[in-house]
């Protein structure tokens, strides 16, 4: 079976949401046993257990997946080179290509190894806080262990708010932040290969690919050509300005370009001269950009519902609040709910509505 990345990819989402599912569980464990330092510890080992586990099959991941992105896109910069006239290579894959992928494996592991460390410091917070009130320490709050819990749990299911922060101080869940790793990762692979293999055939000029709708950051540079050694002085040096990919989540790749090839090419040319920084879109290309957008927004807060009313500890409260917010999201589009989620809210509406 040919791979899949985008299956690849949601195969990961899946295993870090269910990493956040087991988290959850535990921060809701029922309280029968009390709230011994024993049980506490044992708790708070099984999350850690759990972060772990994350890591270990992450790297498993990064180790095949990634390789097997930049494998498959040199392999394919290679049949292009190669229709372009550009000579096959002769040698296998290369150590240059061998420590690109070490490298960008390396960095992906690093920054998802920093999302699980965060989110295993924000619950050792919690406990440390109900050690010490335990001993008699009153907190600052004055908050009780179960209203901590509550706010954590709050904070978790309904703000969707898993518990990284990047550099940029956006909040990230675990399985949003893992898609969104992945996803960039992998686009800077194939964009890693692209590079190192048209340097290796001797192909000096790479072309972005063109996305509609895209946004305000991308549109500049779509459809340029760039000189990668910077001495074909017809088109701009590829670098930080214009390094693929340009954002997060970011969809634009690579691909050799020859300009012998091209019937556009001065059009080409003077198009990859112009502004890094215009938003040339029209008003029609915003909107549709916006709707995209928009409807990404729409999906991911159905989601977050969703996994409220999944959860079979999740207090009843929460639940409530996540089939109205769930309900709510249908009657402001205007669309009618899918029979799966119109049984997956029907029992907390109707408890909502005897209140």
């Amino acid at each position: 079976m040919a791979f899949n990345e985008e299956l690849a990819i949601r195969q990961l989402i899946a295993m870090y949401r269910a990493g956040f599912q087991d988290i959850i569980e535990i921060l809701i464990d029922k309280d029968a046993r009390g709230l011994s330092t024993r049980h506490q510890r044992a708790l708070l080992g099984n999350v850690h257990q759990i972060l772990f586990a994350m890591d270990t099959e992450a790297d498993l991941w990064i180790q095949d997946v990634v390789g097997k992105v930049y494998s498959s896109t040199t392999s394919d910069i290679i049949t292009t080179l190669v229709d372009m006239g550009y000579p096959k290579p002769t040698d296998s894959f290369s150590r240059v290509h061998q420590r690109a992928v070490d490298v960008i494996g390396q960095n992906m592991s690093g920054n998802l190894k920093n999302a699980t460390q965060y989110v295993g410091r924000r619950v050792d917070d919690v406990f440390r806080q109900v050690g010490l009130e335990q001993t008699g320490k009153k907190l600052v709050t004055g908050a009780s262990w179960q209203e901590m819990k509550s706010n954590l749990v709050e904070d978790m299911l309904s703000k969707g708010q898993t518990g990284f922060v990047d550099k940029l101080g956006r909040e990230w869940r675990l399985d949003s932040y893992a898609e969104m790793v992945a996803r960039t990762t992998t686009r800077e692979a194939a964009s890693t290969a692209t590079i190192n293999q048209c340097i290796k055939s001797g192909c000096d000029l790479v072309q972005v690919s063109t996305h509609y709708p895209t946004c305000h950051l991308r549109v500049p540079i779509q459809g340029k050509v760039y000189s990668l050694s910077g001495t074909d002085k017809r088109y701009p040096a590829y670098g930080e300005e214009t390094r693929i990919p340009v954002h997060p989540n970011c969809r634009h790749v690579l691909t050799p370009y020859n300009r012998e090839l091209d019937l556009n090419a001065e059009k080409v040319e003077k198009h990859s001269n112009t502004s890094l920084t215009e938003d040339t879109r029209t008003e029609q290309e915003k909107a549709a950009y916006k709707d995209t957008q928009d409807q990404a927004r729409i999906a991911n807060n159905k989601r977050n519902a969703r996994e409220t009313l999944y959860t079979p500890s999740a207090p009843e409260e929460d639940k409530i609040k996540a089939a109205k917010r769930l309900d709510g999201i249908y009657k402001r589009t205007g669309g009618r709910p899918t029979p799966r989620d119109a049984k997956l809210m029907k029992p907390y509406i109707d408890a909502n509505a005897k209140k």
